[in-house]
């Protein structure tokens, strides 16, 4: 998913593209009722990938809870890669040492209070206990592992087509935020 955001730079518009919000996306939607039929995928995404039911049932019940996977927001905006690509294979090693100095008690002004505390929890449970660190990085790389060369091929170039669009529609003026379904709906994907 690409995000936006004000820059200082002379043109006032800063569009990158996010493996991250994307992953985030996809394990949402793994854990959620939007994966109501086992071994399908989100429709943004190649039909011809299949998700083995063992990765949609390790992802549905890696937490226990019903809240969704925001805490990696903080441990991917701790090792830096918010924006631009991201390869399965570094997520150990970029996340893994991220969880050491990451911030345990994040502001998450969005969030309600009970999320708050669920991800706080999350956060320092990563934090503490390396075996369960080392099993959430091992889920998270194996589900991008899964879906990262369709992202790379066929997401991630829609996403720089909609940057040459954003400009175009709004050049500097303000922030324009793409999602898979603006994009989808555009015929730019």
């Amino acid at each position: 998913m690409p995000i936006t955001s004000e820059a200082t730079r002379p043109t006032g518009l800063r569009f990158d593209s996010s493996a991250i919000a994307e992953l985030l996306y996809l394990l949402n939607w793994l854990h959620g009722a939007r994966a109501a039929e086992p071994g399908t995928c989100p429709e943004e995404v190649d039909p011809g990938l299949v998700v083995p039911a063992e990765l949609t049932r390790r992802v549905a019940q890696f937490w226990g809870d019903d809240i969704l996977f925001w805490e990696l927001f903080i441990v991917a905006g701790e090792a830096g890669g918010l924006v631009g690509p991201l390869a399965a294979s570094e997520i150990q090693s970029r996340f893994g040492p991220a969880c050491d100095s990451m911030p345990l008690d994040p502001m998450l002004r969005s969030e309600p209070e009970d999320d708050r505390v669920r991800i706080r929890e999350r956060l320092r449970r990563l934090h503490d206990d390396k075996r369960l660190r080392s099993r959430y990085l091992r889920l998270i790389a194996g589900v991008w592992a899964l879906f990262e060369a369709d992202w790379l091929t066929r997401q991630l170039p829609a996403i720089e087509r909609c940057h040459v669009v954003a400009i175009e529609q709004i050049g500097a003026s303000g922030r324009l935020v793409e999602t898979p379904e603006h994009v989808h709906e555009r015929g730019l994907a």
